[in-house]
């Protein structure tokens, strides 16, 4: 230890593993490899910092190891012995498997861009285990070309000379490398003095696993910096999140037990609204090239939400306290006076009349959409064309805005009361759960906004965005669809499992010789949620909340803080929506002159 640990052990007051209170319990945690002091911990906290053979884990990195290297390498560690577990997306796809102490996991799972891109977006400066291995790394900092179909036999890395540039075409993308590219790769085998085509194979190679090297490390840097947490502890960004998230803000939510309030708000989940209900329009106004001043004016707007989902989880969310309301016949009437930002929210099921008035004013965009499997006979003739050509199919389930009255429909307290201000009609309340809220995330959600306002490079900026997106994405997560997954050996030596009712077998690894193995996932019966629903479903609402708000209310009305408005048109008569998404609209809005008023008459 140096004299600045010493200083630094002396005065610490809280433990550098669970940050609790040292009370007189503390020791000198120190790394078991490199024996370098750490700092001061709670005995109990460093014991559970012990090297083991049985506890520790080796991670290994894989870019894209879910979509491509697990296919081989399975094919490779069935023939292995030793314990083997795995994480599986789905019957095809890993996400992570074990093979004794080694732990495979995918970058990819945590940075969700190509290499290539991930290696523009760091600084060239960020690269020391490229620069330790390849000292003149200029040319390898950007994607390499290979000949992927052209080597096709052990003789082709014997060769002595690059392959022709019609070498590098590619069946799977239709094209050829560029020109540029083709010259980059001259001047790699000229720069590093590669002899053979297998030379240049062993520095494609090398030059990717060091590239992802840098690349992950600077991850784990970022991470361990700013939340405290290591990536290589975990399997994708969503858990990194969750728990960075829960670590911030020291919240302690209340999970439900009741499986029917559960249920209830499942029901309520429905997706993001993406559709296009206007085919075609034409920009027709002064500004624009070929203006007629003889037709109508029309403009084309597109409002795009900023950091939708950071605005929506920094809204007061569920914390707590569900429980039912006895008396839904009461809400009927005060329901559209609770306020946005009380101590106290709801989510109910109710019927709703859509008055016919408010059908042509709602036609581009239609409130409360609903998931449903659209009917034959509400199909047009070109539709009907498309399901005789096996196109599309009616039987799959699609989230449909629509017209009609709403029955049984689940819905936040906050959407309910913006229906029923753009003119639907509240006709009864079924159920209600009430619920204890308030902005929980808000402190976590602001922290990675303003990291990212101070982010000095584009790496970083893609970082702190995904740690505030994918929050999101494990609040949603269905518990229900995870599976347990293990490796069985083929010689009668392991009981027969696949003889059980929960048992299905890896469709990719469907043929084995006798003694090889491979992933075989029993069905998991359901397993002991940790998490449910009912903090993230109110999530969800804002999302359409605020697209609806800006899609139906006139646009001279102020407009919601997340979203941008490039310039205020004059009124105007809507022509109709023309494409609508998740976090995004776009409208075209026809003019038209109002008549000349009374100058007592006008604003």
């Amino acid at each position: 230890m140096t004299s600045a640990d010493w200083e630094s052990h002396r005065t610490a007051s809280r433990c550098q593993v669970c940050d609790g209170l040292l009370k007189g319990d503390s020791v000198k945690d120190h790394c078991h490899i490199t024996g370098k002091y750490r700092g001061a911990a709670h005995s109990a906290c460093n014991l559970k910092l012990r090297l083991s053979p049985k506890t520790t884990t080796i991670p290994v990195v894989f870019h894209n190891l879910r979509g491509y290297d697990s296919h081989l390498l399975m094919q490779a560690i069935s023939k292995v012995e030793g314990r083997m577990s795995c994480i599986p997306n789905n019957t095809e796809k890993y996400i992570s498997f074990s093979l004794g102490q080694l732990r495979f996991i995918d970058s990819a799972q945590f940075l969700l861009a190509p290499l290539d891109k991930l290696v523009s977006a760091n600084k060239p400066e960020a690269f020391h285990i490229t620069a330790r291995y390849e000292p003149d790394r200029a040319l390898l900092m950007r994607k390499g070309v290979y000949p992927y179909e052209y080597v096709d036999s052990w003789e082709r890395f014997e060769e002595t000379k690059l392959p022709p540039k019609e070498a590098f075409y590619s069946k799977l993308t239709g094209a050829n490398i560029s020109d540029s590219d083709y010259t980059h790769a001259q001047r790699v085998w000229e720069t590093f003095g590669c002899q053979t085509l297998g030379n240049c194979t062993d520095l494609y190679c090398r030059t990717d696993v060091l590239l992802l090297a840098d690349v992950f490390e600077n991850f784990r840097k970022t991470s361990q910096k700013q939340y405290g947490l290591d990536p290589a502890n975990y399997y994708t960004s969503p858990g990194l999140s969750w728990d960075a998230l829960l670590k911030k803000t020291g919240v302690e939510l209340e999970l439900l037990t009741d499986y029917d309030q559960h249920l209830f708000i499942e029901k309520g989940m429905r997706g993001g609204i993406s559709m296009v209900s206007k085919r075609h329009a034409r920009a027709n106004n002064p500004a624009v090239e070929g203006y007629d001043p003889e037709k109508p004016n029309n403009h084309i707007l597109y409002l795009d939400a900023n950091n939708l989902y950071g605005w929506a989880m920094s809204q007061p969310l569920p914390t707590g306290g569900f429980r039912w309301v006895e008396d839904c016949d009461g809400l009927v009437g005060t329901i559209k006076d609770q306020p946005a930002d009380g101590p106290e929210g709801f989510i109910l099921e109710v019927d709703l009349k859509y008055a016919q008035k408010l059908h042509d004013e709602h036609n581009a965009y239609p409130l409360a959409p609903e998931r449903m499997v659209v009917q034959k006979k509400w199909m047009s003739e070109y539709q009907h064309g498309l399901l005789g050509a096996g196109v599309v199919s009616a039987e799959v389930e699609k989230l449909v805005p629509n017209l009609r009255d709403k029955n049984h429909y689940v819905l936040h307290y906050r959407n309910l009361q913006l229906y029923l201000g753009l003119g639907m009609k509240l006709k009864k309340v079924h159920r209600a759960l009430r619920f204890e809220q308030r902005p929980w995330m808000e402190p976590y959600i602001r922290m990675n906004t303003e990291l990212r306002k101070q982010a000095t490079s584009a790496f970083e900026k893609d970082l702190y965005k995904l740690m505030n997106n994918s929050v999101f994405g494990k609040t949603m997560e269905n518990l229900r669809k995870r599976v347990e997954a293990g490796a069985l050996a083929r010689g009668g030596q392991t009981p027969p499992v696949d003889r059980q009712p929960v048992f299905r077998q890896s469709k990719h690894l469907r043929r084995r010789p006798r003694r090889h193995r491979g992933p075989q996932e029993p069905s998991s019966p359901q397993p002991p949620r940790i998490r449910g629903h009912e903090h993230s479903r109110p999530i969800e609402d804002p999302h359409v909340r605020l697209l609806l708000r800006t899609a139906e209310e006139p646009v001279r009305r102020p407009v919601p803080a997340p979203l941008h408005r490039h310039r205020q048109p004059p009124p105007r008569d809507r022509d109709g929506g023309r494409l609508s998404g998740y976090d995004c609209a776009c409208r075209s809005i026809r003019h038209v002159r109002l008549p000349t008023r009374a100058p007592s008459a006008q604003r």
